[in-house]
C-alpha cells in the first residue's frame, strides 16, 4: 500500500487530507465526525459550533455540504460562497423536522482557498428517533475554553438527560485533532439523568499550554441507537476572551419568565476588544435572547444581559440553548456559553435567585461581601450546594456556606489577593456561582471590577411589606466611585421575575445623573402580591462607558403571617466637616407581625473600613438601635472630602431588611439631621408640625435644595413644605407635618424626607 492510499483510508475514520505532490507543512485541524439526534416530528437539534483551525499559521478556506439521504437537511454558516480564515467558528446546523425516522448521512468539505489540493472533510451523521426509545436529549452545541499561555481552563458541566422512554445507558468518549491527551470527561459511562464535567488539561496541549493557538477536539456520546457529539474548542493566547461557563435559568410551568442573567464579556489581558453575539435554541421556540448589542458591536467589558422570553406556553422539561460570541474584526476568536432553561412542574426548585453579583475597589483595595438570599419554590424542601467558578482559574471567588435548605442567607465574598495581579492590577474578572439541588440548577454571574475610578460596589437590598398592604418605604441607594473628586455619569435600568413591574428607580431615567447620587429604589403595585419572595435588580451603568456597571439585586418579601420587620428608614445619612466628627442616629426596630421577633444586624461598607457600627448588635424587636461613624475609620481618616457607603443588614429568623447609609465629609455639607418622630391619639387631630432647620456648615455660602416625602403607609400622612418642585436656600426652616391621619389604625408608621 502506498503512502497516498494508507492517507486515504485514514480518511473513512477522521479526516480526508488531499495532498497535492510534497507533504504539506500546513494542513486542517477539524473535528472527526459530527453527530445529531432529534425525535420525530420535534424540533430541530442545537446548531453544533465547530472551529476549523490549522496546524500552521492561519489562511482562509471555503466550504461545501453535501447530504446522501433526506434531501437539504444540512447546513453551516456563516461564510457560504466567500472564504473565511482558520481559526474560524462555524455554526452546523440541522432542518430535518419533515423527516422520518431513521439515519441520514451527510458531510462537509473544507477546502483552502489558495490551494484546492488541501481539503478536510467532516462526515455527519443525523439520527432522528421515535418517541418510543429512548435517545439523548439536546446537548450543548459546543463547548469553548480559553486562557492565558501557562494557565489554565476551568471546567465546565454539562447535563446527559434522555429524551424518550425507558433507561438510557450512555458511554462517553473524547477525541482531540493533534491526538493529544488535553480534554477529559469525569465519567466514561452513566445513566441518563447524568452531571459530568468536561475538563482541559492545559499540560498536554501542543506546547504543553504555552503555545498560542486554537485546538479542537470532540465528546462523543453513545448509547443503544443514538449518538450525539459536543464540539471543543480550546484557545491560548495573551488576549483571549475569558471563558464563560453554561449558565442556567429555572422557571415554573405557566409562570412568568425568569430574571436575566449579567454576563460580563472580558479578555484575559483587560484590552478593549470589540464583539457581537448570537443567539440559538433547539426546542421550545425563540425563549433567549441576548441584548444590547444586535447587529452592532460592544466593547469588552461589557454586560451582555442574557434573558428569557416567550415561555408562557412552554410545558414542563429541560431546554437547550446557546450565546455565541465573536470579536467583531476577527470573528475567529469566539466563545460559546451553553444556556439551560428548566421548565418545573413540580417538586422543589430554586426561586428567582439574583441576576449577578458586581464587586469593585480601588487596586491594591479590599472587597466587601454581599450576602444574597437562596429561597426555595414549587413544594418541598429544597437543600442546596454551592459551588464557584473563575474564568481565570484563580480561588478568588467564595461562599461562606457550600450548603444549605431554603431559606437561607450566603455571603459571598471576594479575596483580591488571589485575583490576577493579586488585586494591584485594573481590569474586570469574571466567575460564577452555580447552585444545585436534586432536579434544578441555577447561576449567578459574578464580576469585579479593579481600577482607580470605578463604581463603589452597593450589596443587595431587601424591602418586606404585609400582603396586601401598602408599598414599602423607598431605600435611598447612594451611587458613589472610589475617586472622589472625579464624578461618573451613570444610567440605570431595573428588571423584575416573577410579581409584574413592581420595582421601580428614579429619578435618572434616560436621562444622566453623576456621582455621588441618591438613587431612590422604590416598591410600586405590590399590593396584589400574594405571598413570597420576589427577586428584581438595578442595573447602573457608567454613561459614556457602559462596560463599566454594577448590578444591585433587589428582593421583596409579602409576608402573611408571623414575625417580621415593620418598615424600616429607607436610608440615614451622615455629614461632617473634614477632621470633624459624626452624630449618632438612632432608629426603631419593630415587629409588624405577630409572635416575638428576634433579630441581628450586620454593617458593612463599600470600601472595606470598619467606620460604621450599631448597638445593641442584635436583640429582640421593639428595640432602639444607635448607629454611629466613627470619622478615624473612613478613608483619609475623616480628612478626605467625599461620599461614603455602607448598608445595614437586618435578619430575623424569617424575615430580612437593609438601610443604605452615606456619610458626607467636606468643606460645606449639609448639616446632619437626626430621625423625627410624631405621637397621636388613634381617630385624634394631626400632631403640631415640626420645623427642621436645613443648615450647611460653611454659613456664607448658601446650598439651594429641594426635598421629597415619602410613606410606607396607603395614606399619604406626611408632608414637607413649603419647596414642592422649587428650590429653597439654606439656612431654611422646613415644616415637616402629618396630615390625613385621623383614619390610621393604632401603630407605627414610617415615613421619610430626602
Amino acid at each position: 500500500m502506498n503512502h497516498r492510499t494508507i492517507v486515504h483510508s485514514t480518511i473513512a475514520i477522521t479526516l480526508l487530507f488531499c495532498l497535492a505532490g510534497s507533504v504539506q507543512a500546513q494542513t486542517f485541524q477539524a473535528p472527526s465526525a459530527l453527530y445529531f439526534t432529534m425525535p420525530y416530528g420535534g424540533a430541530n437539534p442545537l446548531p453544533q459550533i465547530v472551529t476549523v483551525s490549522s496546524t500552521g499559521g492561519s489562511f482562509p478556506y471555503i466550504q461545501a455540504v453535501t447530504t446522501s439521504s433526506g434531501g437539504s437537511w444540512l447546513s453551516t454558516s456563516p461564510c457560504g460562497y466567500y472564504s473565511c480564515s482558520t481559526p474560524y467558528p462555524v455554526a452546523v446546523s440541522v432542518s430535518a423536522s419533515s423527516l422520518s425516522a431513521g439515519t441520514y448521512q451527510g458531510q462537509i468539505v473544507f477546502t483552502d482557498a489558495n490551494n484546492s489540493g488541501i481539503t478536510a472533510t467532516v462526515p455527519v451523521t443525523l439520527t432522528v428517533t421515535a418517541s418510543t426509545t429512548a435517545f439523548f436529549d439536546y446537548l450543548p452545541g459546543g463547548l469553548s475554553f480559553s486562557f492565558a499561555s501557562g494557565g489554565s481552563a476551568t471546567p465546565q458541566p454539562i447535563q446527559v438527560r434522555n429524551g424518550g422512554t425507558g433507561s438510557l445507558g450512555w458511554t462517553a468518549s473524547t477525541s482531540t485533532a493533534d491526538g493529544g491527551k488535553w480534554l477529559t470527561v469525569s465519567a466514561s459511562s452513566g445513566t441518563a439523568t447524568s452531571n459530568l464535567s468536561i475538563g482541559v488539561t492545559a499540560a498536554n496541549l501542543p506546547g504543553g499550554g504555552e503555545t498560542a493557538g486554537t485546538y479542537v477536539g470532540e465528546v462523543v456520546f453513545q448509547t443503544s441507537g443514538d449518538t450525539t457529539s459536543v464540539p471543543v474548542s480550546v484557545t491560548v493566547g495573551s488576549a483571549v476572551f475569558y471563558q464563560i461557563n453554561p449558565i442556567n435559568y429555572t422557571m415554573p410551568v405557566g409562570g412568568a419568565s425568569p430574571l436575566p442573567q449579567l454576563l460580563t464579556v472580558e479578555t484575559n489581558n483587560n484590552s478593549a476588544v470589540a464583539y457581537t453575539q448570537t443567539v440559538a435554541t433547539a426546542s421550545g421556540g425563540s425563549w433567549l435572547a441576548a441584548s444590547p448589542c444586535g447587529y452592532y458591536s460592544c466593547s469588552t467589558p461589557y454586560p451582555v444581559t442574557v434573558s428569557i422570553q416567550n415561555t408562557s406556553s412552554l410545558a414542563a422539561g429541560t431546554y437547550m440553548g446557546e450565546v455565541n460570541i465573536y470579536e467583531a474584526t476577527n470573528p475567529q476568536m469566539s466563545v460559546t456559553v451553553p444556556v439551560t432553561l428548566t421548565v418545573e412542574a413540580a417538586g422543589a426548585y430554586f426561586n428567582n435567585l439574583p441576576e449577578g453579583l458586581t464587586f469593585a475597589f480601588d487596586k491594591g483595595g479590599t472587597a466587601t461581601s454581599q450576602t444574597i438570599q437562596v429561597t426555595g419554590a414549587g413544594t418541598g424542601t429544597l437543600n442546596w450546594t454551592a459551588s464557584t467558578n473563575t474564568a481565570d482559574g484563580g480561588a478568588w471567588l467564595k461562599t461562606a456556606s457550600a450548603s444549605g435548605t431554603a431559606p437561607s442567607q450566603v455571603a459571598v465574598s471576594v479575596t483580591p489577593s488571589d485575583l490576577p495581579g493579586g488585586g494591584a492590577v485594573a481590569g474586570t474578572y469574571i466567575g460564577q456561582l452555580v447552585f444545585q439541588t436534586t432536579g434544578d440548577v441555577t447561576t449567578i454571574p459574578v464580576a469585579v471590577t479593579v481600577g482607580t475610578n470605578v463604581f463603589n460596589p452597593v450589596n443587595p437590598i431587601t424591602f418586606t411589606m404585609p400582603v396586601g398592604g401598602a408599598n414599602p418605604l423607598p431605600q435611598i441607594v447612594p451611587i458613589g466611585n472610589t475617586l472622589y473628586n472625579n464624578a461618573l455619569t451613570f444610567t440605570q435600568s431595573v428588571a423584575t421575575a416573577t410579581g409584574g413591574s413592581w420595582l421601580a428607580a428614579s429619578p435618572c431615567g434616560y436621562y444622566s445623573c453623576n456621582t455621588p447620587y441618591e438613587l431612590t429604589v422604590s416598591v410600586q403595585n405590590a399590593s396584589t402580591l400574594a405571598a413570597g419572595s420576589y427577586t428584581g435588580g438595578v442595573t447602573v451603568f457608567e454613561a459614556t462607558n457602559p462596560q463599566m456597571a454594577i448590578t444591585i439585586p433587589v428582593t421583596l418579601n409579602v409576608v402573611s403571617s408571623g414575625a417580621f420587620f415593620n418598615n424600616l428608614p429607607g436610608g440615614l445619612s451622615f455629614s461632617l466637616l473634614e477632621n470633624g466628627t459624626a452624630v449618632s442616629q438612632t432608629i426603631q426596630i419593630t415587629n409588624a407581625g405577630t409572635g416575638t421577633m428576634d433579630w441581628t444586624v450586620t454593617p458593612s461598607t463599600s470600601d472595606g473600613g470598619a467606620w460604621l457600627t450599631t448597638t445593641p448588635a442584635s436583640g429582640a424587636a421593639p428595640t432602639e438601635v444607635v448607629v454611629s461613624v466613627t470619622p478615624a475609620d473612613l478613608p483619609g481618616g475623616g480628612a478626605l472630602s467625599g461620599t461614603f457607603t455602607g448598608q445595614l443588614l437586618f435578619v430575623s429568623a424569617t424575615d430580612t431588611e437593609t438601610i443604605p447609609i452615606v456619610v458626607t465629609v467636606g468643606a460645606n455639607v449639609f448639616n446632619q439631621l437626626n430621625p423625627i418622630s410624631f405621637t397621636m391619639p388613634v381617630g385624634g387631630a394631626n400632631p403640631l408640625p415640626q420645623i427642621l432647620t436645613i443648615q450647611n456648615t460653611v454659613y456664607n455660602t448658601p446650598l439651594s435644595f429641594t426635598q421629597v416625602v415619602a410613606t410606607a403607609s396607603s395614606v399619604s400622612w406626611l408632608a414637607a413644605s413649603p419647596c414642592g418642585y422649587y428650590s429653597c436656600t439654606t439656612p431654611y426652616p422646613l415644616t415637616v407635618s402629618v396630615q390625613n391621619a385621623s383614619t390610621l389604625e393604632a401603630g407605627t408608621y414610617s415615613g421619610e424626607v430626602t
